[in-house]
C-alpha cells in the first residue's frame, strides 16, 4: 500500500480472506502455501464440479500452483471454464494448475 500497488480497499479485501475465506462448502486455506510451501491439495471426491470449479478459482488467485486429486472430466471443463491454464491428467484424475513453469 505504501508503495502506491494497492488502495487501501484492495488491501483490506485480500486481509480479508486471511488465513482462509468460507465459501460457505468449504474453507480455502490461502495460508497454506506460506506453511508448506505449496498451496491446499484439493480432494475432488464427493463435490460438484461447481464446487471443485470455486475453490479452484480462490485458490487460483492466491496461489500460482494447485492440484485438485480424484478429478472427473465433468470438475475438469467446470475448472477449466473459470481458470482457462488449468490441465487435466485422465490417468491420474487430477486438475493441475502451474503458472511457474
Amino acid at each position: 500500500m505504501k508503495a502506491g500497488k494497492l488502495t487501501a480497499e484492495q488491501a483490506l479485501e485480500r486481509l480479508r480472506h486471511l488465513p482462509y475465506q468460507d465459501l460457505g462448502f468449504a474453507k480455502v486455506d490461502h495460508h497454506r502455501v506460506l506453511r508448506q510451501g505449496f498451496p491446499e491439495v484439493v480432494l475432488g471426491q464427493g463435490k460438484s464440479p461447481e464446487q471443485v470449479a470455486a475453490i479452484v478459482e480462490s485458490l487460483a488467485s492466491h496461489s500460482p500452483r494447485l492440484l485438485v486429486t480424484r478429478a472427473s472430466e465433468e470438475m475438469y471443463s467446470a475448472v477449466k471454464a473459470r481458470t482457462p491454464e488449468a490441465t487435466y491428467n485422465p490417468t491420474a484424475r487430477a486438475i493441475i494448475v502451474d503458472r511457474m513453469q
